[in-house]
């Protein structure tokens, strides 16, 4: 009887393992295809007529920030797990006029319960509520900077999905994230008139066109369906803070911001990115400003239980 039992158990055993495979065959048939872009590399001869192309639409970040200042939705997308691209962005929130703000941030909506108790508290135990329950992103400083400012930011909304909601949307080939980051910006700016909605998240969710990774219309960036919404394209700033690892990089005699209004816009896409985007051609069309950091520096996560002693001295204005 126990052989029987054995038996039966691992011929179901064998034929899950099956279904499973099955199903891993279908979805790899039915997932849109990806194509790599082009690999750009600059030869030396090629380098000093780009930088001399991207020269006049330089900036520094205070200059940025000035540029900023009319804008209603300001979008910054980062790299992510990287120090330079956070302690660039609170910089440039320091930069910017007095206006209040709302912030939003990719790190998912389950811990939105302990990012208000935060702010409420400044009490840093409450990190783990955020980084000791699932794997977000490290984003505690932008927190910080937060809670320090909170006389300027309205609130701080965790504008993306749980895992287990991108996990089964990602085994039904969907993706509905953007589509909920952009309904967040959106709600924000109903519900805080009058104030200026900065999201941070990662890059390619902060593109204003295209269709990244897969040539589907679900991988439409959140940038893009806020103006699809009806907002106009000159109250959106879409910036994209970036390292070493961009392919144009060697062009850059110094870290800096780049506007895209000019020539600079008119590059293609595959300059900035070496990720496949479908739809576009041109990098002006994804964003309005790229901000080269130079070389970047891993930034690991929260570990729970490690609240600062300084935490403390972080709570005075």
């Amino acid at each position: 009887m126990k052989t029987n039992r054995l038996i039966g158990l691992a011929k179901a055993m064998a034929w899950l393992i099956g279904a499973c495979a099955f199903l891993l065959a279908l979805r790899a048939f039915l997932a849109p295809d990806w194509h790599e872009p082009p690999e750009v590399a600059l030869q030396e001869s090629e380098v000093e007529a780009v930088r001399q192309l991207l020269a006049p639409d330089l900036m520094d970040r205070q200059t940025l920030a000035g540029e900023l200042a009319p804008k209603r939705f300001v979008l910054v997308g980062e790299t992510h797990f990287r120090k330079e691209t956070v302690h660039y962005f609170t910089g440039l929130l320091d930069d910017i006029d007095r206006r209040p703000m709302v912030l939003l941030l990719e790190l998912p909506a389950s811990v939105q319960p302990a990012i208000d108790r935060y702010l409420a508290s400044g009490d840093e135990q409450e990190f783990d509520g955020i980084w000791g329950e699932v794997e977000a992103l490290p984003l505690h400083d932008i927190l910080r900077w937060a809670y320090l400012n909170r006389h300027r930011v309205r609130a701080v909304v965790a504008m993306d999905e749980d895992r287990t909601r991108i996990f089964v949307n990602r085994a039904l080939l969907d993706d509905t994230r953007n589509e909920t980051m952009a309904n967040a910006m959106l709600e924000a700016a109903r519900a805080h008139p009058g104030t200026r909605i900065v999201a941070y998240a990662g890059a390619m969710h902060m593109m204003l066109a295209g269709r990244y990774r897969f040539d589907a219309n679900n991988r439409q960036p959140a940038g893009q369906r806020l103006l699809a919404s009806g907002i106009d394209r000159d109250a959106v700033a879409s910036i994209s803070l970036t390292g070493e690892e961009l392919p144009v990089a060697a062009a850059f005699a110094s870290p800096a911001a780049l506007h895209l209004r000019g020539n600079a816009g008119l590059l293609p896409y595959e300059d900035f990115y070496d990720y496949p985007v479908y739809g576009v051609s041109r990098v002006g069309e994804l964003h309005t400003h790229i901000v080269h950091l130079g070389p970047l520096t891993r930034q690991e996560t929260w570990v729970p239980g490690s609240a600062q002693s300084a935490a403390a001295s972080n709570r005075t204005e």
